[in-house]
């Protein structure tokens, strides 16, 4: 999966994930709707429950990134030693921050059937700008490692929390969500997602210990 993250002139950062079979979607700006801290005072991890919504984008916005979509190129270099994308913007309005590649493998647990667990190795590309056009370009492992442009990230998803949250896609303007605190609570979603974040760090416990530059997380 392709992230690319853009700004608009006087908005913030806002996010499209593009799928490797062409389909995409488009992320508004994050905001943080509350956290949930977990701090294991004898590990070298910690572990945040967070819930994030997204801010709204316009139509124009969708026109700007159907615009990045329909002239985005990837492929080999000639040695086939790197990987790289092309893409132009339709306009001045939006630039390119950052294109990330994004790899990710999604387990199920045996003990907790509520929950997933998500492993993804990310590659935060190198990007030029000529103009409009865009080109990003993956390099060999130990050149992105030594870079710091490569990174691994672990998180656990709860079934339960989507489908309680999947009424807030459907909301219209000044109506309320169904759910509440409570529901969330009632579930067990938190209760769920602590007792496998803290086996989790109990078993990663020194993992990264030494690696304070690395973007682990």
């Amino acid at each position: 999966m392709w992230n690319l993250s853009s700004t608009l002139v006087f908005l913030k950062a806002i996010t499209t994930n593009v799928n490797e079979d062409g389909t995409y979607k488009i992320l508004g700006p994050e905001i943080l709707v509350g956290s949930l801290d977990f701090h294991f005072t004898k590990r070298v991890w910690d572990a945040s429950l967070r819930l994030t919504t997204s801010g709204l984008y316009t139509s124009r916005n969708q026109q700007q990134v159907d615009a990045i979509i329909e002239n985005l190129k990837i492929f080999v270099s000639k040695d086939g030693t790197a990987l790289g994308l092309s893409t132009q913007t339709s306009d001045q309005e939006l630039v390119i921050k950052s294109v990330t590649l994004r790899r990710q493998i999604t387990y199920s647990s045996k003990v907790y059937a509520d929950l997933l667990l998500q492993l993804g190795e990310v590659q935060d590309l190198n990007i030029s700008q000529n103009g409009n056009q865009y080109q990003g370009s993956i390099k060999e492992p130990k050149e992105m490692i030594d870079a710091s442009r490569i990174w691994w990230e672990a998180s656990i998803a709860s079934v339960s929390a989507v489908e309680i949250l999947a009424d807030n896609d459907i909301l219209g303007l000044g109506e309320v969500a169904k759910w509440s605190p409570n529901t969330i609570i009632d579930k067990g979603v938190v209760r769920g997602m602590y007792s496998l974040a803290h086996e989790i760090v109990t078993n990663i416990d020194n993992v990264g210990f030494h690696k304070w530059l690395s973007n682990a997380r």
